[in-house]
């Protein structure tokens, strides 16, 4: 076939099977997936939940839908708007959430199923290009997380502007072209994934229409002018995970998603999940589907090639991130394959013979590809559902008993990670007094770039004390809810030695109210104001290298007086001075342990202001707000 300036032959047409050619593959989507309509929240979910807490007035809103966050990113639509909305109207109740992320996808179904139609001229492929989409296994990422939901509107929005292309280029109509610029817009609200929508169109003119070319230059500069905000002006967080990496390593980490994309095996999932006949698959698609693009190729059509540029040119964005492999990062790109595959099935049934080895090939995929679905599935499932019991089950605690601090016993590590590290307590229910029980740290496995799990344990002599006055309960996840395990926790602790001073102390805290000595005043809304000078005592450091850290808040109605000089000492031991001058500000401060102290079961700190303010009406002198006391290894201190 010759190079030509429109797509390739009209679909015959559907007539009254117009309405089941485009249900099927939405109810093959809804069976194969419906387990993520239950799924509850889990991970970053409980981050972007959070937004909403922070929205009191329009600059409120404002900032939170368009300051760059999570590495630098401003994901308006598929984050901010998605999350602000849906939390706002449903609360904690995930189904509306799952319930929008299906009908985006279905809605991208019925895109993409045009799209394959209007460039192969087969109704045929239409039809199986959803089918081959939806039954790939990384797409359980983007159908059961929340947060994976940029990836679903991103799609959404790519094959919007791309069906609105094709439309303009058959009808030169204006309403396709403000089509076309309308959804390429709004996608980078969406994933900065969009900013190779123009090579993606660029890469159709030169296959399929060439004298519309030059028309898609216009499209680069909304482009440029974003990737050169995301990279020259907005600050990106130093996270070594996204770091971006332009050499070699891009093609072994492109070997790596072409791998996944022919099913042989999940990129970068937790679950490990490979199969026993993965590297027979992979082989198998990669030479049917390359040999059916080079094949066409030979008789001038570009289509296949054009299919298989669609996949690396979404793909392109995420090469240089070879420490950041994942599979939702497949959710887009699995599109280019599909159609390829769908086509090439549609061809190779026009032969018996073909039509036979197209059925076995085809075959094979799905039976993979929908076992990996099912599994994934599952695991998000009742990954998220743990999360459910522990999040509902303890504002149930809470409201039946405010006064007390909660410890969660038997966390594993699938939990922990599932979302108890992204602090869903504190975020959504504003609880500072919810812990793991001592020695916990003992059954989660740490993981690497992640915060550390200390700062979630309950110090042992805290919980003893809280737990023997009736301040505090312990719980366990059971089943179906938090199951009460208190008496049969204390007689347990009733057989062990005695606890020792903490290592960490946070001051806003009750359970901590007996490691603070003179200078401090009450509790006062989860926060702690000390006078000139107060006392902390906690655990002095057990090697030497390690640091004493310091969390508070410098008040504006502090501030006014300057900037507050601070000296810290332990047990005499003057460790050093600084200074805090940003009043309104959060501030962290670190302070290097002399190896004198190291070894000591118990140090004393005192924390000594230059000055106090004296606030009108209020006879108390104040000095700073506290938040926690840690003893860190030195490579956290980093």
């Amino acid at each position: 076939m010759a190079l030509q300036s429109g797509p390739a032959a009209k679909a015959a047409p559907l007539n009254g099977w117009r309405w089941i050619y485009y249900a099927a593959p939405i109810a093959f989507c809804l069976y194969l997936h419906w387990l993520g309509l239950k799924t509850w929240f889990s991970q970053d979910d409980f981050a972007w939940l959070s937004l909403r807490l922070h929205v009191h007035n329009f600059d409120d809103l404002m900032r939170v839908l368009f300051t760059p966050m999570a590495q630098g990113t401003v994901r308006t639509l598929s984050e901010r708007a998605y999350f602000l909305v849906f939390y706002s109207l449903f609360g904690l109740d995930a189904l509306p959430f799952r319930i929008w992320a299906f009908l985006t996808q279905f809605a991208s179904i019925v895109l993409l199923m045009n799209i394959t139609r209007r460039i192969t001229g087969s109704n045929l492929a239409g039809f199986l290009a959803p089918v081959f989409w939806c039954a790939h296994g990384a797409m359980a990422v983007a159908m059961n997380w929340n947060s994976a939901y940029n990836e679903l509107l991103c799609g959404f929005f790519i094959l919007s502007a791309f069906y609105f292309l094709l439309r303009h280029i058959e009808s030169g109509a204006r309403r396709d072209l403000a089509g076309l610029w309308v959804c390429f817009l709004l996608g980078f609200g969406a994933l900065e994934h969009m900013v190779v929508f123009p090579a993606l169109a660029a890469l159709y003119s030169l296959c399929m229409a060439r004298s519309y070319l030059r028309k898609t230059l216009p499209l680069c500069l909304p482009s440029i002018a974003f990737a050169f905000l995301h990279f020259a002006v907005i600050d990106r967080a130093p996270d070594p995970q996204y770091r971006l990496y332009f050499d070699s390593s891009m093609f072994s980490t492109f070997g790596t998603y072409w791998m996944a994309l022919m099913a042989a095996f999940r990129a970068g999932d937790e679950m490990k999940n490979a199969h026993g006949h993965g590297i027979p698959l992979f082989i198998g698609l990669t030479l049917c589907l390359v040999g059916f693009a080079l094949w066409r190729l030979v008789r001038k059509d570009l289509r296949g090639i054009f299919f298989l540029g669609w996949t690396v040119t979404l793909l392109a964005p995420v090469l240089p991130l070879k420490n950041h492999i994942y599979d939702y990062y497949l959710t887009v790109p699995l599109t280019g394959v599909a159609m390829l595959g769908a086509w090439a099935c549609s061809r190779a049934a026009e032969r018996k013979m073909t039509a036979a080895v197209a059925m076995l090939v085809a075959g094979a995929y799905l039976h993979m590809s929908m076992s990996d679905v099912r599994e994934g599935l599952e695991w998000f499932y009742q990954r998220a559902h743990g999360m459910k019991i522990l999040v509902l089950g303890v504002e149930a605690v809470h409201k039946a008993h405010p006064e007390r601090a909660i410890f969660l016993a038997g966390v594993t590590s699938t939990v922990f990670w599932a979302g108890l590290g992204d602090h869903p307590f504190e975020r959504l229910l504003g609880l500072r007094n919810v812990y793991l029980t001592p020695g916990s740290e003992n059954q989660i496995r740490p993981e690497p770039a992640r915060e550390r799990i200390s700062i979630y344990i309950a110090p042992a002599s805290a919980a003893n004390r809280a737990l023997e006055s009736g301040q505090a309960a312990v719980y366990a996840l059971g089943a179906r809810a938090l199951v009460n395990v208190t008496s049969s926790y204390l007689s347990v602790l009733g057989t062990q030695a005695p606890a020792g001073a903490p290592a960490l102390v946070d001051a806003g805290n009750p359970l901590f109210s007996a490691n603070l000595g003179p200078g401090w005043y009450k509790l006062d809304a989860g926060f702690r104001w000390m006078s000139k000078s107060a006392t902390v005592r906690m655990a002095g450091p057990s090697s030497e290298g390690e640091m004493l850290a310091l969390s508070g808040f410098f008040p504006e109605s502090v501030g006014v007086n300057g900037a507050i000089s601070m000296t810290v000492s332990a047990d005499s031991v003057e460790l050093g001075k600084k200074t805090v001058s940003q009043p309104g500000e959060h501030f962290t401060l670190r302070f290097p342990l002399p190896a004198k102290l190291v070894g000591r079961p118990e140090i004393e700190l005192k924390i000594s202001l230059d000055h106090t303010t004296r606030v009108p009406g209020d006879e108390r002198d104040f000095g700073l707000v506290f938040g926690q006391f840690e003893i860190q290894p030195a490579a956290a201190a980093h």
